[in-house]
């Protein structure tokens, strides 16, 4: 059952050119998803973290069973927040363009798209938002000696066994993918 799946075919006319197997096969893709335009949300193919987002936020169903996200309503989200980061990531070139090929909680899939925004998702304001760190922004909490009582606050470090070396692949469409 590919509903819901975009698929793509390759139809190669036998020849003397063509040998064996095809060595690659290659495309450079984009996604769509509702993006705000200042005025209206509109289906349109794009790259900003925070309307992937609410993408994922608010879900699919496809031939009446779930096809991805949290199936959220609109009115379960902070809006104005995820408007707000969307023009934070706007303005600073920040992009989610990730293939999610493993099963992974709903929560997990959404800090994953909140971090490539260098946001957090939040429920303070008793919807689903996004937090994130814009400069010049001020200091919301300082703690140090003078506003914490004796024996209220502590402090762990992590020093168990850390890794050595940390593999990883990315993209780089400056250097020719």
């Amino acid at each position: 059952d590919y509903t819901g799946q975009k698929r793509v075919a390759l139809r190669i006319r036998a020849s003397g050119q063509l040998q064996g197997q095809v060595e690659a096969f290659n495309a450079v893709a984009s996604a769509a998803c509702e993006a705000w335009t200042g005025s209206a949300w509109v289906l349109q193919a794009t790259s900003n973290p925070a309307w992937w987002f609410r993408w994922f936020a608010l879900g699919k169903v496809l031939a009446s069973r779930p096809a991805f996200g949290a199936r959220l309503a609109d009115a379960r989200l902070d809006l104005d927040a995820i408007k707000a980061w969307g023009a934070y990531c706007t303005a600073n070139s920040l992009t989610f363009n990730a293939i999610i090929d493993t099963p992974q909680s709903c929560s997990e899939v959404l800090i994953a798209i909140a971090r490539c925004g260098r946001a957090t998702p939040t429920w303070a304001s008793g919807k689903l938002g996004a937090i994130w760190d814009a400069a010049s922004q001020p200091a919301v909490a300082v703690f140090g000696m003078s506003n914490i009582k004796r024996n209220t606050f502590s402090v762990q470090y992590i020093t168990g066994r850390l890794a050595d070396e940390i593999v990883l692949q990315f993209i780089n469409p400056a250097a020719g993918w």
